[in-house]
């Protein structure tokens, strides 16, 4: 927290949060922690919350208005479909960038990294196997990595498809592409793990504990921003 863009990016996650905690009392101890945090008064902090909250309102009705215009589907259902359609792309944006230059993953220093990380989402048995492949098999076509899936006529002819990258990249391009669809869809699991977490919690010591934990881990991802 040594620079004010650094203390603020933090009030700014910390107060999105704050704003799905029931629990008053609760509420003003994550305020008061937060502002001791970051070097603040305890006003500072509640008055972003309070914007943060308006701001979250005013986005949900636009949202639910250009929604209720553009389609009769309910809004539940189109933020889910939404969600889904988001990370479909992310992960077949990954496995072309894959199918079109194995090398990308084949780097000795990061792709045991890229491995793990990968195995870490859901659903993403296929893309998983084409990097252990292009790994064990540096020089592997186009071809011998579509090879295995043949037998399954669904999965084949969609890797089919997604083996042409639109629009094309360079190589140096495709394993830019590659890093940051992965960083999307890890931000995009651990939002949708954080919620889900919060939304668990049934009693004021449940919901705490959750708290403290996220908490406890936005600052250790600061420190060791800060340290690298």
């Amino acid at each position: 927290f040594d620079t004010i863009e650094g203390k603020t990016l933090f009030l700014e996650k910390s107060a999105t949060l704050i704003n799905m905690i029931n629990y008053s009392i609760y509420r003003q101890q994550l305020i008061e922690g937060i502002a001791n945090t970051i070097g603040q008064n305890i006003i500072q902090v509640e008055k972003a919350v309070e914007q943060n909250k308006t701001q979250n309102v005013q986005f949900s009705n636009t949202n639910q208005a250009e929604s209720k215009q553009l389609s009769p589907e309910p809004m539940s259902q189109m933020i889910s479909n939404k969600s889904n359609s988001s990370m479909k792309s992310l992960m077949s944006r990954m496995i072309s960038c894959v199918l079109t230059y194995p090398s990308i993953v084949n780097d000795p220093e990061t792709s045991s990294v890229i491995e793990e990380r990968v195995r870490k989402l859901p659903k993403s048995e296929v893309l998983l196997e084409l990097i252990r492949h292009a790994q064990v098999e540096s020089d592997l076509s186009k071809e011998a990595l579509l090879d295995p899936y043949k037998s399954n006529e669904r999965v084949y002819l969609r890797l089919q498809e997604l083996s042409i990258l639109k629009p094309f990249l360079s190589e140096f391009e495709a394993k830019e592409e590659f890093g940051y669809s992965l960083t999307a869809a890890e931000k995009y699991y651990e939002r949708k793990s954080t919620k889900a977490s919060i939304l668990s919690a049934k009693t004021h010591d449940e919901e705490k504990a959750v708290m403290q934990d996220i908490m406890k881990s936005k600052l250790k991802k600061v420190n060791q921003k800060k340290s690298s």
